[in-house]
C-alpha cells in the first residue's frame, strides 16, 4: 500500500511536469498473502493489523488506479535489494538491473 501511494504521487509529480502517463500504477508482490487480501479472496484471522491498508488498497483497486499482480520470487528483481541472495539469483538480478546482456 506505501509503494502504490508513492507511485500515485510520482504520478502526480510527472503529470504536473507535463508528461503523460497512461494506465493505472503497477504494483508487483511475490508474498501470496497479500496478493490475496488485496483480491479479496478471503481473509485472514491475523490481519487485523494491516486492515487500514488493506482497505486502502481495495479502494484504489477498485477506482482502477492501481493493479496488483503476483510476481513469483525468482522472477522479483526487488530481492536484489532487500535480502541476501545466492550467487546464481544474485548475479541474475543484478544483469537485470544494469540491463546487461548475457555473453
Amino acid at each position: 500500500a506505501e509503494c502504490a501511494i508513492e507511485l500515485i504521487c510520482v504520478r502526480g509529480v510527472l503529470t504536473s511536469l507535463g508528461y503523460e502517463v497512461k494506465g493505472p500504477v503497477e504494483v508487483g508482490t511475490d508474498n501470496t498473502g497479500a496478493y490475496n487480501l488485496c483480491h479479496r479472496f478471503g481473509a485472514a484471522q491475523h490481519s487485523r493489523h494491516i486492515d487500514r491498508k488493506l482497505y486502502k488498497m481495495r479502494e484504489l483497486r477498485g477506482a482502477g488506479i492501481v493493479t496488483v499482480k503476483y510476481v513469483p520470487t525468482d522472477d522479483n528483481t526487488a530481492d536484489l535489494f532487500t535480502k541476501v541472495l545466492t550467487r546464481q539469483p544474485f548475479e541474475k538480478h543484478r544483469r537485470r538491473v544494469m540491463n546487461l546482456t548475457d555473453k
